[in-house]
């Protein structure tokens, strides 16, 4: 599974080859990993000359270590719960603090086989990409870069000019345009942490 999700950064599969826009623009990115374990990082890591772009990652499975490590607020976990846009928003923004990146993806979801309800089946992943507004064209809103999938609710959170999203920690409160979108995947559990892995590269190369 990760041989197949590293093969995706160095085709021309994407509609951006990510690894080589990262490389070509001097970007540095790291990730926030809950449901995909580890996997997001591995991917980007497998590839030779990762260490030009790649910082480093945190796989927050616990919601001690979101909130200890990446600084998501314990309102929110308790409001909103590990599985959503805002924890996943906080992650994103936290890990790109916490390592000094200039871009960071986030995943938190259900991988199965248990765990799931109906508010929240399995195979439902929210991911979350937040980028320095220092590194993006524009400060405007990021509408239009989300990937586009079947049953995917999508919602965008953008932020300009320092000022902070209402509800974040006060360590997320920096300039950054930050997208978010919900996905529900089907299959086993190693089929849904592949699919989140592929979605959460296609997300960032849509923001590159």
């Amino acid at each position: 599974m990760i041989d197949q999700v590293a093969r995706l950064l160095s085709e021309q599969g994407l509609k951006v080859a990510v690894a080589e826009s990262l490389r070509a623009r001097g970007l540095t990115l790291a990730v926030a990993e809950s449901c995909t374990g580890g996997r997001l990082a591995a991917a980007f890591t497998a590839a030779a000359g990762a260490s030009e772009y790649f910082v480093g990652g945190v796989v927050a499975y616990s919601n001690d270590v979101k909130a200890g490590v990446l600084g998501v607020s314990a309102a929110t976990l308790a409001t909103h719960g590990a599985v959503s846009r805002e924890v996943a928003v906080e992650m994103a923004s936290g890990v790109r603090l916490l390592t000094g990146a200039d871009c960071a993806i986030a995943t938190t979801g259900i991988a199965g086989p248990g765990g799931g309800s109906p508010q929240k089946p399995v195979g439902t992943v929210w991911i979350a990409v937040s980028v320095s507004v220092s590194q993006t064209a524009d400060a405007v809103s990021v509408t239009g870069l989300l990937s586009q999938t079947p049953d995917g609710d999508s919602d965008i959170d953008t932020v300009a000019g320092g000022q902070p999203r209402s509800g974040t920690s006060s360590q997320a409160e920096c300039a950054e345009n930050v997208a978010a979108q919900c996905f529900h995947f089907a299959g086993s559990r190693e089929r849904i942490m592949a699919q989140a892995v592929e979605a959460a590269i296609e997300m960032l190369s849509r923001q590159l």
